[in-house]
């Protein structure tokens, strides 16, 4: 059962995705909403902490660019020691360095990877416990049209389990 935790006191979260371009500074992209959310504390003066893993750092003082239609807000990370975001070699704390940019446009029968920490299913389960269930998909592309494309779900290739497993593909965050 979910305990009630004042609201001055929760704890909030986002994700986000940490990117290096070749010669470019580290650059953290995540949700507007995510920004949003913070810039409304920090004008209430609730002194609120934003960090990413265990480097704390300022978004509106470097934050590159923000989109409330799509949702997205893109930060600089160039003045802080980002060695500390991947402080204990955590999973997903580390930059995406891509080979070459722009990527290659995507065609029919390219593969997608998608994964996420759907924010309607994340809780708060006490105090100091987060609940974040995991979804993801490895899915080719049927079509494309415009700037959409579909994905073709394939059922043979979905991973059955039983319903008491799926508590256990949850990622719990003690702090």
């Amino acid at each position: 059962k979910a305990e009630f935790i004042e609201p001055e006191k929760r704890i909030r979260n986002g994700t986000a995705t940490l990117i290096q371009f070749e010669n470019g500074p580290p650059t953290a992209i995540t949700c507007y909403h995510v920004i949003d959310w913070y810039r409304e504390l920090h004008l209430a003066n609730a002194n609120p902490s934003f960090n990413i893993g265990s480097l704390q750092i300022n978004p509106l003082a470097n934050l590159i660019d923000e989109n409330a239609e799509v949702d997205l807000a893109t930060l600089d990370l160039k003045n802080y020691d980002v060695s500390k975001i991947n402080k204990g070699g955590a999973y997903g704390s580390r930059f995406f360095q891509p080979a070459g940019w722009p990527p290659n446009d995507i065609v029919e029968g390219d593969f997608v990877i998608f994964a996420g920490y759907p924010g309607k299913l994340r809780y708060q389960k006490s105090a100091n416990q987060l609940v974040f269930p995991w979804q993801s998909s490895f899915s080719r592309i049927a079509s494309i049209s415009g700037d959409d494309f579909t994905i073709q779900f394939e059922k043979g290739d979905w991973l059955k389990m039983p319903e008491s497993s799926v508590n256990d593909l949850q990622v719990l965050h003690h702090i």
